[in-house]
C-alpha cells in the first residue's frame, strides 16, 4: 500500500510505502518513481529499507501544481511494484 499527500503551496510531497520485511537490508523497497501529469519528474534509488515497517520520503517536487495528477510507484529489490495516483 502507498499513502501520498500533497500541499501544492508548496510543492512538497510525502511518500508512506507500507512494505513490512524482517530484514531491511536484504528485501526492500528499491525504486520510488514519482511522475505528474503522466511524464516521470523523480527517481529515488535505494540499497535498504529505513525500517522494517515500509519507506518513507519528503520531497520537493516543482512541478506540482493545482489540478495535476500525481503517480507514484514503489518497487520492491526481490519481487513486484505498486503504484497509486491521485489528482490534486
Amino acid at each position: 500500500k502507498i499513502n501520498i499527500s500533497c500541499t501544492v503551496e508548496n510543492k512538497t510531497l510525502i511518500i508512506d510505502v507500507f512494505h513490512p520485511v524482517q530484514n531491511v537490508e536484504k528485501h526492500y523497497i528499491d525504486l520510488i518513481s514519482i511522475s505528474i501529469n503522466g511524464k516521470e519528474v523523480k527517481k529515488i534509488n535505494f540499497s535498504r529499507q529505513s525500517d522494517k515497517k515500509g519507506e518513507k520520503a519528503e520531497l520537493t517536487i516543482p512541478e506540482i501544481t493545482s489540478g495535476c495528477k500525481i503517480t507514484v510507484r514503489a518497487s520492491c529489490n526481490e519481487f513486484g511494484s505498486k503504484s497509486v495516483s491521485k489528482k490534486i
